[in-house]
């Protein structure tokens, strides 16, 4: 009763008739064989109900029906009570599904196959993607029919002929492939050490969040300690150019910590736009939060700070595709396809801002639309100007303040278009763009990965204040950072002198001041 009582609940309120029946049928198979066979069993049924995967669910209950309607034994019973919800939990979220169901048409053979099915499972066949798992099963039931030992020597991958199999049949790239080659790669081109986070080993809410904006498509992001990818990529047609897309997305992102994209000053950006000469800020959405990054402080200045976001991060990926082509034009010319294909999928299924997306592929890729991808007259000439004044701004520096700057001169003219284009309506319902493979700074993770750097950083340029010598924030944190919080009286000199220089470029004696500090 206490049993029911717990799981039948959960499959009411799931509201599916045939499910509800499926259920009843599979305890009442296990129920004969005794009240020991319910519990995992029926906790797993929860679990995968609360996630609403109900496929799997359903797949679930009619292996539970089949598999104790057998003449089992005890100790066979107790063990497939334990191994198979285990087992369907383990599976991939995204293939379970259809990887329950090839384990069911395996126990409809011979149930006990279900052990070296599961051994298989676990040494790599959970990397073929559905219809090559299907043909890896169909190979393995024919073989059993010929030869069952050596039939279970191929499902468990213990056979050179399974494995040969496996390899023909695999295009899906799991990240423990190439795990290590990826953080040998960001380490030599940072000179930073990142360790490489899959998306299984992320806090729930985080991994909730990027299943909800990527779904199975792959994705890259950082926070400074760790790059966060996907635990697999099925996207390409083969293994080498998943392979290629997991180093691509790794590069594309090791460019945000080679070329300073999170040292981004709120400070120095209001500097560099000239703000506050007279007094005033151009445009400000609302009150600043202290608790947060100095980006995210940045945006907080625009009616819609999403649209400024999205305008900042545009910009930036411009920069860094500048600076690339200078300094490795041959990562330009490999991803940028990628980026290419990703963002015509993007215009083509998911409906973007015409003017968001048209900045995007003129200024982040440096590329023209093909002709297919159509926009109004409007939105031509407001992305030739744009373009034009991205190209004469990065033309004389590209620090990331830069973009603060193209921020600033662009905002109202992109937001009165959309506002135009929604006929009066205001645009405070707007949409953020989304960027192929998730490509974005992430200033929100880089700020409470860091945030003990930032502490101390505040209490540094306080110190310094008090003394009448002024510093930019993200100069100490740059140096903490890169010291493990340890500074030396150089490092503190090192960040006067960065400070001025960037305040006052043209003067002659920024570095002869002496100091003699101590904090």
């Amino acid at each position: 009763g206490r049993i029911m009582a717990e799981h039948l609940v959960p499959v009411l309120l799931y509201g599916d008739k045939a499910l509800l029946e499926s259920f009843l049928d599979a305890v009442y198979s296990m129920q004969k064989k005794g009240t020991y066979t319910l519990a995992e069993p029926l906790e797993a049924i929860t679990i995968l109900l609360d996630i609403g995967d109900g496929k799997t669910c359903s797949v679930y209950l009619k292996i539970l029906k089949y598999l104790f309607s057998k003449d089992l034994t005890y100790g066979e019973s107790r063990n497939f009570a334990h191994l198979l919800p285990k087992a369907v939990l383990s599976f991939t979220p995204l293939k379970r599904a259809w990887q329950a169901e090839q384990l069911y048409r395996i126990i409809l053979e011979d149930y006990h196959l279900t052990d070296p099915f599961l051994e298989g499972m676990e040494k790599g066949l959970s990397f073929l993607l559905h219809d090559a798992l299907k043909e890896f099963v169909s190979i393995g039931l024919k073989k059993i029919k010929k030869d069952k030992p050596l039939g279970i020597k191929y499902l468990s991958l213990e056979s050179r002929f399974g494995a040969d199999t496996l390899l023909r049949l695999q295009t899906a790239v799991p990240l423990s492939d190439v795990r290590l080659q990826l953080a040998r790669y960001i380490k030599a081109k940072t000179g930073a050490a990142f360790s490489i986070c899959p998306l299984s080993q992320t806090p729930k809410n985080m991994r909730l969040e990027i299943l909800n904006e990527h779904g199975g498509r792959p994705f890259v992001f950082s926070d400074g300690k760790f790059i966060y990818l996907p635990d697999e990529i099925s996207l390409c047609d083969s293994y080498n150019e998943n392979r290629n897309l997991y180093k691509c997305l790794v590069r594309l992102e090791s460019g945000y910590h080679e070329f300073n994209s999170f040292e981004f000053d709120f400070e120095k950006a209001l500097q560099y736009c000239g703000c506050f000469k007279d007094g005033t800020v151009p445009v400000c959405g609302g009150e600043l939060q202290k608790d947060s990054s100095d980006p995210e402080k940045f945006f907080e200045l625009f009616t819609i700070k999403e649209l400024a976001s999205d305008l900042f991060n545009i910009f930036e990926q411009g920069r860094l595709r500048i600076i690339s082509q200078e300094k490795y034009p041959g990562l330009v010319r490999i991803s940028s396809p990628l980026l290419f294909r990703e963002a015509e999928r993007i215009w083509k299924n998911e409906n973007p801002e015409p003017l968001l997306f048209f900045l995007y592929m003129r200024i982040a890729l440096g590329k023209e639309p093909p002709d297919s991808f159509v926009a109004d007259v409007k939105i031509t000439a407001l992305v030739n100007v744009i373009s034009g004044i991205f190209d004469k701004t990065t033309e004389k520096e590209r620090v990331i303040e830069t973009c603060a700057s193209l921020v600033f001169q662009t905002y109202g003219k992109v937001e009165a278009l959309l506002n135009e284009n929604k006929k009066g309506d205001h645009v405070e319902d707007y949409r953020p763009f989304k960027m192929p493979f998730g490509h974005r700074l992430r200033p929100d993770l880089y700020f409470s990965a860091n945030k003990k750097y930032e502490e101390m950083g505040k209490k540094i340029k306080a110190e310094l204040e008090k003394r009448d010598i002024h510093v930019f924030k993200s100069e100490i944190i740059r140096r903490l950072v890169k010291k493990s919080g340890d500074l030396s009286n150089d490092d503190i000199r090192g960040i006067i002198i960065s400070s001025r220089e960037f305040s006052d470029p043209g003067r002659s004696n920024n570095r002869d001041t002496p100091f003699e500090l101590s904090l």
